[in-house]
């Protein structure tokens, strides 16, 4: 996928987010990554192998392309709820993932395209480690300078927001980022 289209990535960090990127559901978004190689002695009655054993990775990349998802400018849907979540962190809300459990969206009042908000959408509340964990009840803004985590029951994920771009990927990023935001405010008018 194009860098420039690009607007966060999402690395499993359990294996529970691995099994969730890995639904049909996400294979829009979805990307195994094999990050190496492991070389493990194996010892049989005196005679000693080496077996080989990928390590890897799955990651979900979010494009800004709008018909990828239900809703783009209101941001994007996770949950156990196929009808109603862009992405499935499971199937249903017996590990404490809900139908609709949080929105990651952009916070429109701002004019910079890395500023994405955690917005929590159950009971129980999201998650989030930025600089320390704290358990989301609202909306909560993303350090795009670093790391950060969302967990939700087993489901642990990293979020990146990549800043080192190309100067023209970044332009056209933001151009990208621009027409959604048009959108949004346009079609807040005309509700």
């Amino acid at each position: 996928m194009h860098c420039s289209k690009v607007f966060c990535v999402l690395e499993a960090v359990s294996e529970a987010a691995e099994v969730a990127f890995q639904n049909p559901h996400n294979k829009k978004f979805a990307y195994h990554h094999v990050v190496g190689s492991l070389n493990k002695k194996v010892s049989e009655n005196s005679s000693s192998t080496t077996e080989c054993q990928k390590i890897s990775r799955w990651k979900l990349i979010l494009p800004t392309e709008p018909r990828l998802y239900r809703d783009l400018t209101n941001g994007v849907i996770f949950g156990s709820d196929s009808s109603l979540c862009d992405v499935l962190l499971a199937t249903d809300d017996s590990t404490g993932v809900h139908g609709s459990h949080f929105r990651l969206g952009w916070d429109w009042t701002s004019d910079d395209p890395s500023h994405l908000l955690v917005q929590n959408q159950c009971v129980e509340g999201t998650d989030l480690y930025t600089a320390y964990w704290e358990n989301v009840r609202d909306e909560e803004d993303i350090n795009p300078r670093s790391w950060n985590l969302i967990r939700i029951g087993p489901v642990t994920m990293g979020l990146s927001i990549d800043l080192d771009r190309e100067p023209e990927e970044y332009e056209e990023f933001v151009a990208n980022w621009r027409q959604l935001k048009f959108c949004h405010l346009h079609c807040r008018y005309h509700e």
